[in-house]
């Protein structure tokens, strides 16, 4: 059985189709450091966790999710880093590229949002 008051953490979502994407603002997710990404059925009667992916840092501030490109980006403010997610027919697998900034980065830089236009990526 679904519910509508899923989790509290869910800090950006995006709908696609009947899938709710979500970013979990958190240090930590099921017992597993770091924040993670949620993938989410919405029927009539609530929503259903499909799956989620773990992230290697902290606090995703910023989930944009492309489902012609297979993939999913994170912006992870807290762990001042950012991660692509390979998706698979729109689940989500694994991380396939992730970022760290730091050194030489002004104001110890941490991101906050992902654009994409055409090809291009930018966070």
């Amino acid at each position: 059985t679904g519910v509508w008051a899923v989790d509290r953490d869910m800090t950006w979502l995006q709908v696609e189709g009947d899938m709710v994407y979500a970013a979990h603002e958190v240090t930590s997710y099921a017992g597993v450091p770091g924040g993670a990404v949620s993938r989410w059925n919405m029927t009539t009667d609530g929503l259903h966790k499909l799956e989620f992916v773990s992230l290697p840092t902290a606090s995703p501030a910023h989930l944009l999710v492309s489902l012609e490109d297979d993939l999913a980006f994170a912006a992870n403010y807290g762990g001042h880093s950012w991660s692509a997610i390979r998706l698979e027919n729109g689940r989500l697998a694994d991380i396939s590229y992730h970022e760290v900034f730091g050194a030489g980065c002004r104001d110890a830089s941490h991101p906050h949002q992902t654009v994409r236009y055409g090809a291009w990526v930018w966070v």
